[in-house]
């Protein structure tokens, strides 16, 4: 009971409510759910509510008819992280008194870096990527672990402390330049309804184009050919997210300039593709949408999970705009650096000389 209160400086004694959260599930040991808080462009709190409601398990990204393997598509990962192992080798030490060679099987460390939707898949997926790792490779000792960093850029730094060999990012992510150790994403594989988007784009008028451009989230890259054959009427260039780091050739060089890899929200467009081509995002509306409206506010949406194909309304950009605005009025302004890449210290450099 001394641990659950709070004591104020007038000497009163108050029951604290505390909150327990878990990756598996989320519960709270108080009557009342927290207050949620509404707020307008301009930061007004428009509506403040509060719920009795249990919390519920948080449902995976996962689509439940999709094995784990499938959904992460294993057998790539698995190709790629042996790709890495050619590089690797065992520790011989010697014995000078007997003169004889002990050899120490290595331990090849592989860290994990799972967001919060995916966090019901972290387990089975160490399980699944360490058990056949091991059975490809019985001479090596295989060691998973998960990040505590559940955001969208790479995690390099915590990998880096766990002296991690190679960095497999699950789930969503922001394709950001990435260097300093071999990459592996596995954004997930979800099912698409190619068809409604063949009828979208039919039904927009869209006939005698000189191309189109298809971006595709990364989580529906692998819809890319059956989106090209299913409008062979067009010139259907399909564009995907950033290449990755996961090249032990590459894991060192430096990254080419940022315009030439991800000129479009972090897709790369070839320049075969016509700048006044019509534009599609195929993924969930969000953060990489809005990238992408701000050099391209014209780009239509197919949402997978309605089927329909609409025109953005841009609420993100309109966030953006307004605070553009309301920074002017500050007299300090402060940068948060997420990752350290070459270009991010270059763009800080310049930053700090101005």
């Amino acid at each position: 009971q001394k641990c659950l209160s709070h004591y104020f400086p007038n000497g009163s004694q108050t029951p604290c409510t505390y909150y327990y959260y878990s990756p598996v599930k989320m519960s709270t040991t108080a009557s009342t759910a927290p207050i949620r808080l509404a707020f307008s462009e301009s930061d007004r709190i428009l509506e403040k509510s509060s719920t009795t409601s249990e919390a519920t398990t948080p449902t995976s990204a996962r689509p439940s008819s999709i094995s784990i393997s499938s959904y992460y598509d294993l057998n790539t990962v698995i190709v790629k992280i042996c790709q890495i192992l050619t590089n690797t080798t065992n520790t011989t030490t010697t014995n000078t008194t007997t003169n004889t060679a002990t050899i120490t099987p290595r331990t090849f460390r592989i860290a994990l870096q799972v967001p919060i939707p995916n966090l019901n898949d972290a387990q089975p997926l160490i399980n699944l990527l360490t058990s056949r790792m091991s059975t490809a490779h019985p001479s090596l000792h295989f060691h998973s672990f998960i990040l505590g960093d559940s955001g969208c850029c790479p995690d390099l730094v915590g990998a880096r402390h766990l002296d991690a060999d190679v960095l497999v990012q699950v789930g969503t992510s922001c394709v950001s330049e990435f260097q300093g150790m071999p990459l592996i994403r596995a954004p997930g594989r979800m099912p698409m309804d190619v068809s409604r988007l063949a009828e979208g784009v039919r039904g927009r008028g869209l006939e005698g184009v000189e191309g189109l451009v298809v971006l595709l989230d990364p989580s529906y890259e692998h819809h890319g050919a059956e989106v090209a054959s299913a409008l062979p009427e067009f010139n259907v260039v399909v564009c995907e997210a950033g290449a990755e780091a996961d090249d032990p050739d590459n894991a060192g060089a430096p990254c080419p300039p940022v315009h030439s890899r991800a000129p479009l929200g972090g897709f790369i467009v070839p320049p075969s593709a016509s700048p006044d081509s019509p534009c599609i995002y195929v993924g969930p509306a969000g953060k990489r949408l809005d990238q992408i409206l701000l050099p391209r506010p014209d780009v239509l949406h197919f949402d997978p999970a309605s089927g329909e194909l609409m025109e953005c309304e841009g609420k993100g950009i309109k966030r953006r705009f307004y605070l553009a605005n309301a920074i002017k009025r500050a007299f300090t302004i402060g940068i948060l650096v997420t990752s350290q890449t070459p270009s991010t210290r270059s763009r800080i450099t310049r930053l700090e000389s101005i």
